[in-house]
């Protein structure tokens, strides 16, 4: 019985695991990338998280701890309060809702699908942050996020696979 006590606490901890790394990457997120023309670039990080596991293990990153993901990304970068939250959801819903075509892909057309995701949570942070602000933003600093967040998928991907493999070993 007291052997099963480490299984079940090392299965509880890599089931956590989607959504502390999703945390994380808010936190580095917050970090800049690095500095073109004046421009913070950011990569949003969470949002491969939230590709990957809605393609791959969708019970591991329910809609909750998106939500609260995105909730800490809007509240640590002094955004919009649910900009990120109501984002991060949107785009859960989306790959959710073609993951049966997604999932048996060879990564070229994942990576492919993020990059449309990534343009279309540009292009919706765009339109949603140019209301909450009441001007039209400057679509440079975006257009920079979406490129560097579609640039660190790759290695992104790689980690939450690996996170995976160790998910299914301790289950």
């Amino acid at each position: 019985m007291e052997a099963q006590a480490p299984n079940q606490i090392a299965k509880a901890f890599w089931q956590c695991t989607p959504g502390m790394i999703a945390l994380i990457g808010v936190l580095i997120s917050l970090i800049p990338f690095g500095l073109v023309s004046h421009w913070l670039v950011f990569p949003a990080l969470a949002l491969t998280t939230v590709y990957f596991w809605a393609i791959n293990q969708p019970s591991l990153l329910p809609p909750a701890v998106i939500f609260m993901i995105g909730l800490a990304q809007d509240f640590f970068s002094g955004g919009p309060v649910g900009l990120w939250a109501f984002v991060y959801l949107v785009a859960y819903a989306s790959v959710l809702s073609q993951r049966n075509i997604l999932y048996s892909q060879p990564f070229a057309v994942l990576w492919g699908g993020f990059l449309v995701l990534s343009l279309v949570v540009g292009v919706l942070i765009w339109l949603v942050g140019s209301f909450y602000y009441s001007q039209v933003l400057n679509v440079g600093p975006i257009a920079l996020q979406v490129l560097s967040t579609s640039l660190v998928y790759p290695i992104m991907s790689k980690i939450y696979s690996q996170v995976q493999t160790n998910i299914s070993i301790a289950s």
